[in-house]
């Protein structure tokens, strides 16, 4: 059918209305769906329900038969109590009838139960961070692995499968750090050297150590000094005989010295340039822009590969780590001689003792055995001490020092053996908690694999994965989801091959498959438009509806990238009317959140879309619902009014529901009539003859 056609039933429309067909603008700069367009049907767009409902006091029964009494045919439930609430709620807190009683009413409604989202106050990630203690804790970790398997088993046991989500706030970074393609600011005015706040972890305990770049050299100092060592300026063979090039460190001797911060003997054998004309070793001062470069260099100059922040760090602890060990070397250097010095008293006493026995004073004095002690330059007449008197009073004091020598040493060494194990120890805090995360997903995998086979009457395979997270924290890009989500199934896939069990039973592409099957994302369309309040302008005249356009464009092509990715197991469509977290009805606010989950259909997605924009419930009931249904031309059923035949679509919902355009012109009837069309309260006779 022709344009034409449907030009020329617009001398039908009411004064108010207008052909939708070809003019409605409701979904994004592509308008409302042409009849060309493929029509979602109603039973494919649902909602997200919560446990307790909008009151907070219903039940996860009564509130997902609300849901089902306003007409969804898809339904995700929203866990809101805390997993380590004491009572209250939670999977723990729906018994058995009220679970068997969800699976009837499943059965009974014909709804698809699409799974169901884990409460973000208590869980925000997969990693083990907990963000109340500000640390990781394989404890919080194996406490939310347990959590999400709960869900798991609630999810086999009401018989319908789907999607188990996890809000992803894997921890916290600067979105400056984050190395993206596109260019986002933390905030505008953000300043790396002042505003940057860089985060550690010590692998062993999870400790998290934080240090803010406007304080690299003490507080409110943006400043670091380090050392310059010496380098080989040209080409030369060492005292040693071993050649060394142009840039290799040198020790003392001149000797080349193997680039290894992981050595000790290199830590502690490299020296720095000495300044003969000022009597002091040569440093430099650097902002943290300027130590990344230094950082790179180190990399290169080690075939490493370290954060910039983990330098920052090594750099500390290694010039603590030669200060003790110097300190200990000094020590030990004066232990061996004071060792000495004891022996050849210690033989001088002997010899003494000897030649004192059986000898009076007098005899002691004409064999000058007894020594003058003390006295008063003549004044006071001073005392006498046998010569092994003496030495036994400076035996003793020799004793102390090396008593104490020992003890400084002993300490400087240990002091030494705790920095350095906190040097192979720290890691960035992007090499730990991806890895802890990735692990997560990957034993949760194959738990939902398990779950899934134990029950085959499920209506659904069970699947478990994040939720794209917020722009301030891993997990909340685009390429973070992708790569949680790919790399997560790689675990999957290499825990089941070292498996003799799965090794015997599935093939690598059967794995693959099964990886897939398994893991996959929940898109929060919502979640990817706050990347508009880290979106710069262009320039400092450009407008907003100029930024919001460039936006929206960048916006459809993280669509697309996730779509050839091949992550996303289901959507839910949210809108907002800034960059802020919002839960707004799909078209209610101003980012192309329809055209996205088209585009992502048109990758091969066909999950479940469901709206969670509930924030105007209070306006119209069922709006959450309504409005997703009008927003994507939904047809209420076969054979609509405007046209018909046999296999033809149905009418949309929107003409019938939305507002100027919709088949009743209002979203809602008056709340009272006026004029002509005001009933009169006076009975009459139905020929309203008037009664005398």
């Amino acid at each position: 059918m022709g344009d034409d056609y449907f030009s020329r039933m617009d001398q039908y429309l009411a004064p108010r209305e207008e052909n939708r067909f070809l003019s409605g603008k409701t979904t994004g700069e592509e308008g409302a769906p042409r009849l060309s367009d493929p029509i979602v049907p109603i039973s494919k767009l649902g909602t997200t329900f919560a446990e307790k409902g909008p009151s907070g006091q219903s039940t996860v029964l009564q509130s997902m038969l609300a849901s089902i009494r306003q007409g969804t045919g898809q339904l995700q439930l929203a866990i809101q109590t805390p997993t380590n609430a004491q009572l209250g709620g939670g999977i723990s807190s729906i018994g058995k009838d009220q679970r068997q009683a969800i699976k009837e009413l499943i059965k009974a409604s014909e709804i698809e139960w699409q799974g169901l989202e884990m409460p973000v106050s208590s869980m925000s990630n997969m990693s083990g961070f907990d963000p109340q203690r500000g640390g990781f804790s394989e404890e919080k970790r194996k406490q939310d692995l347990r959590s999400v398997k709960d869900a798991i088993l609630f999810s086999a046991e009401i018989g319908a499968g789907g999607g188990v989500d996890v809000w992803s706030q894997e921890y916290m970074r600067n979105i400056h750090d984050a190395g993206f393609k596109d260019k986002f600011q933390d905030f505008e005015g953000f300043d790396e050297n002042y505003h940057s706040i860089k985060t550690l972890v010590d692998d062993r305990t999870g400790q998290v150590m934080q240090f803010q770049t406007a304080s690299l050299g003490g507080p409110n100092t943006p400043k670091i000094s380090v050392p310059i060592w010496k380098t080989a300026r040209d080409s030369g063979v060492g005292p040693n005989g071993v050649p060394y090039s142009g840039g290799d460190y040198l020790d003392a001797d001149g000797n080349k010295l193997v680039a290894d911060s992981n050595d000790k003997e290199f830590v502690m054998n490299r020296v720095p340039e000495w300044n003969d004309k000022e009597k002091r070793f040569e440093s430099k001062t650097m902002n943290w822009t300027e130590f990344k470069r230094y950082a790179e260099e180190r990399n290169r100059q080690e075939g490493k590969d370290l954060a910039p922040e983990v330098w920052y760090q090594r750099v500390q602890l290694e010039n603590q780590y030669a200060q003790q060990r110097g300190q200990s070397l000094y020590y030990s250097q004066q232990y061996s001689e004071q060792l000495k010095q004891l022996q050849k008293l210690q033989e001088s006493l002997t010899t003494y003792q000897k030649l004192e026995e059986g000898k009076n004073e007098q005899e002691l004095l004409q064999m000058n055995l007894l020594q003058p002690v003390g006295g008063g330059g003549g004044l006071v007449s001073p005392d006498y001490k046998k010569r092994s008197e003496i030495i036994k009073e400076t035996i003793s004091d020799l004793k102390q020092r090396l008593h104490h020598v020992h003890e400084a040493s002993a300490l400087a060494d240990a002091q030494a053996n705790s920095i350095w194990g906190n040097i192979t120890h720290v890691k960035s805090v992007d090499e730990y908690a991806k890895n802890k995360t990735f692990d997560s997903y990957a034993d949760l995998g194959i738990f939902a694999l398990e779950q899934t086979k134990r029950n085959p009457g499920l209506a659904k395979p069970i699947h478990v994965g994040p939720e794209l997270g917020w722009p301030q924290a891993y997990g909340g890009h685009t390429d973070e989801f992708i790569e949680i989500i790919k790399s997560s199934r790689n675990k999957m896939i290499e825990k089941m091959r070292q498996d003799p069990k799965y090794r015997s039973m599935y093939t690598d592409k059967q794995m693959k498959d099964l990886a897939k099957k398994h893991i996959s994302g929940m898109l929060d369309t919502s979640h990817l438009s706050m990347w508009y309040n880290h979106f710069p302008q262009e320039d400092a005249h450009e407008s907003e509806e100029s930024r919001l356009k460039r936006f929206n464009k960048w916006y459809l092509k993280q669509i697309d990238k996730l779509g050839e990715a091949d992550v996303v197991g289901s959507v839910q469509i949210v809108d907002s009317a800034t960059g802020d977290h919002r839960h707004l009805p799909v078209g209610q606010g101003i980012f192309p959140t329809v055209d996205a989950v088209k585009r992502l259909q048109k990758h091969g997605f066909d999950g479940p879309i469901l709206s969670e924009g509930h924030e105007e419930e209070n306006l119209e009931p069922g709006r959450i619902q309504y409005s997703l249904w009008e927003a994507f031309g939904a047809s209420i059923g076969s054979g609509g009014y405007h046209f018909g035949g046999a296999g033809a679509p149905g009418n949309s919902f929107g003409n019938i529901y939305g507002g100027i355009g919709g088949a009743a012109g209002y979203r809602a009837p008056p709340n009272y009539i006026v004029g002509a069309y005001a009933p009169s309260n006076e009975w009459k006779l139905w020929s309203e003859v008037p009664l005398e």
